[in-house]
């Protein structure tokens, strides 16, 4: 079941708000389909600010902890939306259920840890290999409690909304294993619980400015 939010503009009555009843479904796996169905049929545009509020019943899938990326890509491939930001957050929750909105995320905390990116990565690769600016800093926390994450990319022309292999969000989270500690197929980044992106923070750069801190 979808329970919508309406505001009246310009004459038309349109849907600012929709929340999709049931367990979000993650990348590749049975239920991405019909979950896919249901997010489709929710009918929402969107607009320049997209926020995905997750509310899900565990934060492991058949024993394993899942990363917020495979959790938000379903949604944002059906929504085919170019927003100028993203913030993705997931909890745990009985029921559970997906808020969609053009929500905007506040700032980062000023206690945020911050670090500057010349060359962002533009695609999945193997061996994952840490960014460079982060040689030499220390795992943020003990290596287990959830995480706040934010980039903030300088060119206008890159695809957030691409959380694939070919996109510009997944390898760039690959390259954070000092900050986020070590799992089993890489960096820990099912630690991130709070994901907030935006692109032309400075137009005539290539850069990007990362933010991340331990949340409550």
């Amino acid at each position: 079941m979808n329970r919508n939010r309406f505001t009246w503009h310009d004459g038309d009555l349109k849907i600012t708000e929709t929340t999709i009843d049931g367990e979000p479904a993650l990348f590749l796996t049975p239920r991405e389909k019909s979950w896919r169905g249901l997010v489709s049929a929710a009918g929402l545009k969107t607009g320049n600010h997209l926020a995905l509020a997750f509310r899900v019943l565990s934060f492991r899938r058949a024993g394993n902890p899942f990363d917020i990326d495979n959790l938000a890509k379903p949604v944002l491939d059906e929504l085919a939306a170019r927003p100028e930001t993203i913030w993705v957050r997931v909890t745990e929750s009985h029921p559970a259920w997906l808020t969609i909105s053009a929500e905007v995320a506040p700032a980062a905390p000023e206690t945020a840890l911050s670090v500057s990116v010349a060359s962002p990565r533009a695609r999945s690769a193997k061996p994952v290999v840490e960014m460079p600016e982060l040689q030499g800093l220390s795992l943020i926390g003990l290596g287990t409690e959830p995480l706040g994450l934010e980039i903030r990319f300088d060119s206008p022309d890159v695809p957030i909304w691409n959380f694939g292999f070919d996109g510009p969000i997944k390898p760039f989270i690959d390259g954070m294993g000092p900050l986020l500690g070590p799992a089993r197929q890489g960096p820990a980044d099912y630690r991130i619980k709070d994901l907030r992106l935006s692109r032309g923070a400075r137009p005539d750069r290539r850069g990007a400015q990362i933010r991340m801190w331990l949340l409550d």
